[in-house]
């Protein structure tokens, strides 16, 4: 039960601690922040695609599985917000050196990285916490294992929340730069421990936990 336990509160870590508020919440400051015109519109475009890829993950999660479509996700989302910080840098640097206020090649691409890491997000670290936690305990377990998740949850998103207008305001243009370690950390964390759950029973997702720790 320990190692389900922590492994239910680093899938948990990771979808908030992936950084996916700071682009949900503060997507409109961000992009006007970055230069870019119609930020309004840009915002609309991220709800969307949350929208329309986690209805894809339904149909898809059972062929490819929890953990690969958890980790692809994740690590996916390490990439983008490095390609988002390199964006958010070549936009301050193009601000700051022009009175040109005309749609830049890097303010495209920050709402087009900025789509894909909530596409990556809706893909893995969206839903799947949710789903595996309920997969890795027995009944007696899970009602105390979901509470703990859950405030888990709510607290690092509550964190992210916080601090990110700080980190963006502090560390701009290389605020989105926290995310990647934080996405990295987290996907070795769960390359690790984090066992596939697809076609399993419960009493068989067990077994193998306790195996993994020798009891």
């Amino acid at each position: 039960m320990r190692r389900a336990l922590f492994v239910s509160i680093g899938l948990h870590l990771a979808q908030q601690l992936s950084g996916i508020n700071g682009i949900l919440y503060y997507s409109t400051s961000v992009f006007r922040l970055a230069g870019v015109n119609d930020a309004d519109i840009a915002t609309v475009a991220i709800g969307l695609v949350l929208v329309i890829v986690t209805f894809i993950t339904v149909f898809v999660i059972e062929l490819a599985g929890r953990r690969t479509l958890m980790l692809y996700g994740l690590g996916g989302m390490a990439v983008s917000f490095l390609l988002l910080t390199a964006m958010f840098c070549l936009q301050d640097g193009f601000y700051h050196n022009s009175s040109s206020h005309y749609v830049t090649a890097p303010g495209v691409l920050l709402v087009i990285f900025s789509l894909t890491t909530v596409a990556l997000f809706a893909m893995g670290p969206g839903s799947i916490p949710w789903l595996m936690v309920s997969e890795l305990f027995l009944q007696e377990a899970r009602p105390i294992a979901v509470g703990i998740a859950t405030i888990v949850n709510w607290f690092a998103n509550f964190t992210v929340g916080l601090t990110f207008p700080y980190i963006l305001k502090y560390l701009y243009p290389y605020g989105t730069s926290v995310f990647v370690v934080t996405c990295g950390a987290l996907w070795v964390y769960l390359y690790r421990y984090l066992p596939e759950t697809k076609g399993l029973s419960v009493e068989q997702v067990t077994a193998r936990l306790r195996r993994s720790v020798g009891t």
